[in-house]
């Protein structure tokens, strides 16, 4: 069961996980940007995979960490999901020409947007997975009008 309190969620097993995502994808609108910001094994590319089954998404859902960006065509549209974890420099964002990727037309879900500090991307919501054991301590805050909006109309469900 997912433990609510304000914007802080406490999630005890995947299933909880898959149903976080499951309530983000009847809110969620185009365009958007998400940062996931988490250590290694928080469950933020499984939050990525859950997002798109809820989306009905029936595909291979790989996580891009040596590929950097992966793209999945669903019904509401365009998801675009990051991982940076690999990137060396902050500017690597423009030589891989990401900048030309995130626009109005996609949901932009980024892993490891720490990599590109000094970017700013102006982040509609940012998702911070915290992982002590089997345990994952979700803070979910909206950066945007927009974000507050859809933030809102989640954590209400």
């Amino acid at each position: 069961m997912v433990d609510y309190n304000q914007n802080k969620i406490i999630l005890r097993s995947e299933e909880d996980t898959h149903h976080l995502a499951q309530e983000f994808s009847l809110v969620i609108r185009l365009p958007l940007i998400v940062y996931l910001i988490g250590g290694l094994g928080a469950g933020k590319t499984f939050f990525v995979r859950s997002l798109l089954q809820a989306l009905d998404f029936s595909g291979n859902v790989k996580s891009p960490t040596y590929s950097f960006l992966e793209t999945y065509h669903t019904d509401i549209g365009l998801i675009n999901h990051f991982d940076l974890y690999r990137f060396g420099y902050a500017l690597e964002w423009y030589d891989l020409g990401f900048d030309d990727v995130v626009d109005t037309h996609s949901v932009n879900l980024i892993e490891w947007p720490e990599k590109i500090s000094g970017i700013d991307l102006n982040p509609d919501i940012i998702l911070n997975i915290d992982c002590k054991g089997l345990t994952r301590y979700v803070d979910i805050e909206g950066y945007s009008t927009r974000g507050r909006e859809l933030v809102d109309q989640w954590i209400v469900r």
